[in-house]
């Protein structure tokens, strides 16, 4: 990523982008199957730490990436290279001896793919419904979140781009959180909470104006990003067989409908405003509470 300042054409930062990509996927589904094994009967505790994290990293790599280009511009964001390097080595040497697949290998039959996920169609299709009926809302507001303060709402610029810091760090602490309290109440009953709230402090959100509209954006935010450990932990509940194979395929599913949402709530806000986008977005989301109840009921 530090090389796109550099790259002369389309083509060389289509293929940085490709190799990010790669790289970005084989970090991501491999890593929730060593953080279930390093959690032990904690799953959701683990994967709440890891997605906290990714949040906070979420929220100050803008800084970080602004504070460059201000430096150096963005040819010189190549000077970054050095820090990724080292996290790189740091995880290298942190992770090298995490076996996610030991398991498997002492087994003497090992699991066929499409066996291991026809079993588990049904609860894919629900884990497709919960994404997608909460996609257009959480795409919305990280993509267009200072656009919609700055021009829908008149605030000044740095109103809006605080704006979105702030929905991010609170999405930072309701991931830290969620997966702990799902470890103590049970997987569904944690996302059906999310679910029911959610909604509502999108509506709310959209209604205020000022210092409420920050307040309800810091609960938005707590409960919109919340589901992401629970969800994962889930999936590692029920991925008995191909642990890894299986958090691939809800990876596939989360990115798809993130980057199909992203376009809709575009064409939306172009069409309707953002505002209007934002509150058809949250009765949407409602769509996703009857997909939660359909999940089996099992305290974890």
């Amino acid at each position: 990523m530090s090389l796109l300042g550099v790259a002369p054409s389309f083509t060389v930062v289509s293929i940085l982008l490709l190799v990010m990509g790669f790289s970005s996927a084989a970090f991501h589904v491999p890593s929730p199957v060593m953080v279930k094994k390093l959690s032990g009967n904690y799953t959701g505790k683990g994967m709440s730490y890891f997605m906290f994290g990714g949040e906070m990293a979420r929220t100050i790599g803008p800084l970080v990436i602004t504070g460059a280009v201000s430096l150096w511009g963005l040819e010189g964001t190549w000077k970054l290279i050095p820090f990724g390097l080292l996290a790189s080595l740091i995880l290298y040497f942190k992770l090298r001896n995490i076996k996610i697949s030991t398991d498997l290998k002492k087994e003497e039959k090992k699991p066929g793919y499409w066996a291991s996920t026809k079993k588990l169609i049904p609860f894919f299709l629900i884990l497709i419904g919960i994404t997608f009926f909460r996609a257009i809302m959480k795409s919305g507001l990280t993509a267009f979140l200072p656009t919609y303060f700055y021009t829908d709402k008149g605030e000044t610029l740095w109103f809006a781009n605080s704006a979105l810091a702030v929905f991010q760090l609170a999405g930072a602490v309701g991931t830290f959180f969620s997966g702990t309290i799902s470890d103590k109440i049970g997987r569904k009953t944690s996302l059906l909470i999310i679910s029911i709230v959610t909604p509502f402090l999108m509506a709310l959100f959209v209604q205020s104006t000022g210092v409420w509209s920050f307040i309800f954006l810091l609960l938005l935010g707590f409960f919109m990003f919340a589901p992401g450990p629970v969800l994962m932990a889930l999936v590692q509940d029920v991925s008995k067989d191909l642990p890894v194979f299986m958090n691939s395929l809800y990876m596939t599913i989360s990115f798809s409908t993130s980057a199909i949402s992203v376009v809709f709530a575009g064409l939306m806000g172009d069409w309707l405003g953002l505002e209007q986008t934002y509150l058809i977005s949250a009765i949407i989301a409602v769509g996703a509470i009857p997909c939660v109840l359909l999940l089996k009921s099992k305290r974890e």
